[in-house]
């Protein structure tokens, strides 16, 4: 039911207020940051990440803008030295107190890839059944027993790949 003392009137251009998605990533030797968050500020929120990136010794890299009609997106791109559990809540803070608000994080923690290349087989590896040697995705595997590669030559696991028999 419509109060009649209060008309019914369409919503102009000028009341819609779309919010502004912020897309941070940031990167360190070992982990890899996605934060996603929404404001009515975006130059106020993207100052306070900068700040606090700059505090955590890390640098804002890029900051891009991209709008259409019906939204607003900012992508940060950021380097850090390192990032633990106090500074990303030192970041989630710096967001909500410049007016936004943080709906997504996700951090990836990079595998550590062995020295050697795969494409020369270990010399501990040599003739052993269980080398396997290929890679997934970025992720390469050596055997299911060393992953980057025996620690030591020889191998104490290693097993010959086939047998003579006489």
């Amino acid at each position: 039911m419509v109060n009649p003392s209060f008309p019914e009137r369409q919503p102009q251009s000028s009341d819609l207020v779309l919010p502004t998605r912020i897309t941070l990533r940031a990167a360190t030797p070992t982990k890899s940051l996605y934060l996603l968050a929404y404001c009515s500020f975006p130059e106020q929120v993207a100052n306070a990440i900068s700040r606090t990136i700059r505090q955590a010794g890390g640098v804002s890299l890029c900051h891009s803008g991209e709008s259409d009609r019906f939204s607003q997106q900012l992508l940060i791109g950021a380097q850090l030295p390192s990032l633990s559990h106090s500074e990303l809540g030192k970041i989630r803070m710096a967001i909500q107190t410049a007016g936004g608000m943080v709906d997504t994080v996700r951090l990836n923690y990079q595998v550590r890839h062995p020295a050697k290349s795969l494409n020369q087989r270990p010399p501990a590896c040599v003739g052993c059944h269980y080398y396997y040697g290929k890679s997934h995705g970025n992720t390469p595997l050596i055997c299911a027993m060393h992953p980057f590669g025996p620690s030591e030559h020889p191998c104490r696991d290693w097993t010959a790949a086939y047998t003579i028999q006489n």
